[in-house]
């Protein structure tokens, strides 16, 4: 009798849970969503650069004309993002413009954020800025940037173009001579964002 008790109790117990299984099972249902995002990109890319004193021609501004110094300009082969300048036997008074087109390849409106020079920022890309380019702790070199600012926006598939005027410090204008014989490299970049994005 105890047992046929406790199977009752069991069997009591046991219906009402197996009876609340079949109605989740019944009335249960798992749907699965697949979905896919396709973000835009950016891309800012240097497509031409040049340089109004490259090889063998004669210094700019110069007379009698004379090639002494010489200033290359090209985009790094291994990272278009990067413009590359080399100037080679600088000397006091000597200047040369280099002049320079970028891409926005991207899929989206880009904003400049920053240019970079030698991988730090300008901080302000307007102003002319002095640089010790052979590393001898004596400024060596004036540039002065024109184009792409911060703050400018640029739409997909858009180009813009900008100069850097090279200018090497001489007594008569600025009251001290730069160095002689100067050789040096720098690069320089442009920093890119989203086109909503503020510049830091």
């Amino acid at each position: 009798m105890r047992r046929r008790m406790w199977l009752v109790l069991v069997a009591t117990l046991l219906l009402p849970l197996v009876l609340c299984g079949l109605a989740q099972a019944q009335f249960s249902d798992s749907e699965t969503l697949e979905a896919r995002v396709a973000a835009g990109h950016f891309d800012l890319l240097f497509t031409a650069a040049s340089s109004n004193d490259a090889g063998d021609t004669n210094d700019p501004g110069k007379y009698p004309p004379a090639h002494v110094g010489c200033t290359e300009a090209s985009i790094d082969s291994s990272d278009p993002d990067i413009l590359l300048v080399v100037l080679t036997n600088g000397y006091p008074g000597y200047e040369a413009l280099v002049t320079f087109e970028a891409l926005n390849a991207g899929s989206i409106d880009a904003r400049i954020l920053q240019v970079l020079l030698d991988g730090t920022p300008l901080t302000d890309p307007s102003l002319p800025m002095l640089l010790d380019l052979d590393g001898n702790g004596t400024d060596d070199l004036e540039l002065t940037l024109t184009g792409p600012l911060p703050d400018v926006e640029i739409d997909s598939g858009d180009s813009l173009s900008g100069a850097l005027r090279l200018r090497m410090p001489n007594i008569e204008d600025d009251g001290w001579n730069a160095d002689y014989g100067v050789d040096g490299d720098f690069t320089l970049e442009i920093a890119i964002g989203q086109w909503n994005q503020t510049v830091p």
